[in-house]
C-alpha cells in the first residue's frame, strides 16, 4: 500500500556543536572519569595488598547504627541528585541553579561541620 503523502525529512539546518547541555554533559563525564582515575591512583595499595580492603572496612559499629546513618546520609543526596538530573534537561532554568545551590549548601554544611569539629574525625 502506498503512502498518501511523501515522508518528510528534517531540514538540513546546521546544528550548533557547542550547546549548554552538551558542555554540561561533557563536563560531567570528565569529572566522573578523572575522579575515578584519581581514586584508583590514590588506592593502589589495595591492589598490591587486598587485605587492606578488609581492614579498611572492619568497624566496631553496630548494624543498627550503620543502617540509620546510611539512610540518613544517603536520602538527602539521592533526592538532590535526582532533582539535579531532572533539571539537567533545562540547564538555564531556575530549577537547575536551585539544584546546584542546594547541593553546594549541603556540601558546604558538611565541610563546615567537619572544620568546626561538630562531627568526629574519621
Amino acid at each position: 500500500m502506498a503512502a498518501i503523502s511523501p515522508i518528510q525529512t528534517p531540514s538540513e539546518q546546521p546544528r550548533r556543536f557547542f550547546t549548554a547541555l552538551g558542555i554540561i554533559k561533557v563536563a560531567v563525564v570528565l569529572i566522573l572519569v578523572l575522579g575515578s582515575a584519581y581514586l584508583l591512583w590514590d588506592h593502589t595499595e589495595w591492589f598490591e595488598n587486598p587485605r587492606l580492603v578488609k581492614a579498611d572496612g572492619a568497624s566496631p559499629i553496630t548494624f543498627r547504627d550503620y543502617f540509620w546513618a546510611s539512610a540518613i546520609g544517603m536520602v538527602p543526596g539521592t533526592i538532590l541528585f535526582a532533582f539535579l538530573g531532572d533539571a539537567l534537561w533545562h540547564p538555564t532554568s531556575p530549577r537547575f541553579f536551585l539544584a546546584l545551590a542546594l547541593i553546594a549548601v549541603c556540601f558546604a554544611g558538611g565541610e563546615l561541620a567537619r572544620r568546626r569539629r561538630w562531627l568526629p574525625a574519621s
